[in-house]
Parts: structure tokens; sequence; C-alpha cells
């Protein structure tokens, strides 16, 4: 497989997963996590394929990342016309997947204010001064130290959350991105 490095482009073995771990993700806002983990097998032809046989439903895309990222946005769709409908406009076998989503997913949404008001509770403030995206830095006893957390907004909910911290080397190390659900 031909893969583009900053030094050019190099042939080497790059292996595809047979399996892709489907526990859960954030999309829009929501949180969605899935009680058991599901195995998902993955196909690599023209790009990706992931299948979830389970809820027959797939996700494809140029690169495993956009697979996922469509598997996810398939998941959501389907949860959302199944679970959140009212019994009377769903037949016996939609009813079923209805009571299956209800009983194997747990979802919760949580808005950027959410995240606003969690930061500032813990001692972080806002940094107008940067402008890309919402950086807050922690204060320790009014002083501002070199631990520092962003929100990646996208309208009204949080795309992503990092934090990392400042050091005299000429790059910022990230320590983690954080499960959104386990922040607050």
């Amino acid at each position: 497989m031909r893969v583009r490095t900053k030094q050019g482009t190099k042939t080497r073995n790059v292996t595809t997963p047979s399996a892709y771990r489907f526990s859960g993700f954030t999309l829009q806002g929501v949180i969605y996590t899935l009680k058991t983990p599901l195995l998902c097998p993955v196909e690599q032809e023209d790009g990706y394929f992931i299948e979830c046989p389970e809820y027959k439903i797939y996700g494809q895309g140029k690169t495993l990342q956009a697979a996922e990222l469509e598997l996810a946005s398939v998941f959501s769709t389907l949860y959302k016309q199944y679970a959140l409908e009212d019994d009377s406009r769903l037949t016996g076998d939609a009813q079923q997947l209805k009571r299956r989503l209800l009983e194997e997913v747990a979802v919760a949404s949580y808005s950027a204010g959410d995240f606003i008001k969690v930061l500032k509770k813990k001692g972080f403030e806002y940094q107008p001064e940067v402008t890309h995206h919402e950086y807050y830095a922690l204060y320790y006893n009014g002083i501002k130290t070199s631990i520092y957390t962003y929100l990646r907004v996208c309208k009204f909910w949080v795309y992503r959350l990092s934090c990392g911290y400042r050091s005299s080397f000429p790059r910022k190390k990230r320590i983690a991105t954080l499960k959104l659900s386990n922040f607050l």
C-alpha cells in the first residue's frame, strides 16, 4: 500500500483491522454508549466498509475514520427514528427494535454551556486572546498555571474537549482528549 509521509511517498504494509469495536460515540453533542460493545467486521477494497450485522447497518468511506463516522451517523439516525418514535406508529418488528435500542444504548446530551460552567467551577478562566478555539487556563491561588483546556464548539454543542500543559519546549504537549461524559 502506498502511504504519503512528510518525506514523500513510500510503500509499506499497513494492516487493516479485521473488526471494529463499536462501543459508543459522540455526535452533535449527543453521547451514545452501548452497554455491550459490538464487534463489527471491517473490509477494505476501494475504501473501508464496516458492517454492524446486529442492527443491519453499515458505514463506508475512503478512510477508516470516515467509515466510522458514517456508521455512527447511521446508528444515530436509526436510534432517533425508532427509539424516539411513538409505539402506535411502529410495526411489531420495529417495536422490538425500539425496546432493544432503549435497553442496550445509553444516551446523554450536553450543551457547551454545561462544559463552560464545569470549567469555571474547577478553576479555569476564559482566555480571550486566543481566538481559534475557546481556550481556558487553570488558575491556582490566583496564579495562571501552564495547564489549559480548549473547547471546539460547533453551534451550541461541544465537538471536542482537549487539555494539556504548556512547557518551555517549543511544542505544546497534549495530555489527553477526554471522554465528554467523564468530564461532567
